[in-house]
């Protein structure tokens, strides 16, 4: 069975997309390189240092596909930022706990086909460093 997201989610990701790449190339100079490395038939993971706030949209806005993304319940609950979160479709996932369910979705997911983002640290680092990843993102590698 192919993953398909939701009709909403269809619709307002592109819509989001568009619109904070607008923001980003209003706010300054971006430039990507090494788009040419992303494997554009198989399903892979895109790993990021979670030290900003801006760091997923910023990585969904300029990634050629769409990702699914796993980000902390929590953020959920914040106004605005929960709204993005729900707007994009983004599977929210209990820090600290194991949820054996999503660890089945998530891999149904990338068994489609479907490219994951995740921020291997639970959460944002708000330090320029790599902090110790959680052992969530070993589930499902």
């Amino acid at each position: 069975m192919v993953y398909q997201p939701a009709v909403y989610t269809r619709l307002t990701r592109p819509l989001l997309k568009g619109v904070f790449r607008g923001i980003f190339r209003l706010l300054g100079y971006v430039k990507i390189t090494g788009l040419e490395n992303i494997p554009r038939s198989q399903a892979y993971i895109v790993a990021i240092n979670h030290v900003s706030i801006i760091d997923p949209p910023f990585t969904l806005c300029f990634w050629p596909e769409m990702l699914e993304v796993i980000g902390a319940s929590d953020v959920f609950d914040k106004p605005m930022q929960g709204e993005l979160l729900r707007l994009y479709g983004v599977i929210p996932v209990r820090r600290g706990d194991y949820d054996r369910a999503l660890i089945e979705k998530v891999l149904s997911l990338l068994k489609d086909g479907r490219p994951m983002l995740i921020a291997p640290e639970g959460r944002r680092s708000h330090v320029t460093a790599m902090q110790k990843a959680r052992p969530g993102v070993g589930f499902i590698l």
